[in-house]
């Protein structure tokens, strides 16, 4: 447990029994750094710093948020705006990211996103889709942002 302090919305027996029952395949890096040494080999992929372009992919929530991280970075060289617009995506993100995680939130106001139901997978792949399409303009900005700071 990471968050011991919130406590978990299936219990430790009903949280193992979803990891165990389920297919995991985190794709980043960064989030994967996290899992324990028993929970690595249940992973489909073993992701590692040095191989990020193979495995990142739009659609993962940490990528999303990775925006922010990096536009953050190249403040001030990068308009302000655009760092503020990966803010706001990574906040939404990160909301989504702790509803749908083994934690009960519900004292902060955040309902969980039951991704161990067939209803909650419904709902967070379409978040994830929603987020996807919100990053690809702010992805491009940021890519051409790059471009025009290599140019110089």
């Amino acid at each position: 447990m990471r968050h011991a302090s919130w406590p978990l919305r299936l219990g430790g027996g009903g949280t193992d029994a979803v990891v165990e029952s389920h297919r995991i395949s985190c794709t980043h890096f960064d989030a994967f750094r996290f899992f324990t040494d028993d929970a690595r080999p249940r992973n489909t992929l073993q992701p590692a710093s040095d191989d990020r372009p193979q495995f990142e992919q739009p659609g993962c929530l940490h990528a999303g948020m990775d925006l922010y991280k990096h536009a953050y970075r190249l403040s001030p060289l990068v308009c302000s705006d655009l760092v503020a617009d990966c803010f706001e995506l990574a906040r939404d993100i990160r909301v989504l990211d702790m509803r749908a995680s083994p934690y009960d939130l519900s004292g902060l106001g955040y309902a969980p996103v039951r991704v161990e139901t067939a209803a909650g997978k419904v709902e967070y792949a379409a978040a994830q889709r929603a987020f996807a399409d919100r990053g690809a303009p702010l992805r491009a900005r940021l890519v051409a942002e790059c471009e025009r700071l290599l140019a110089v």
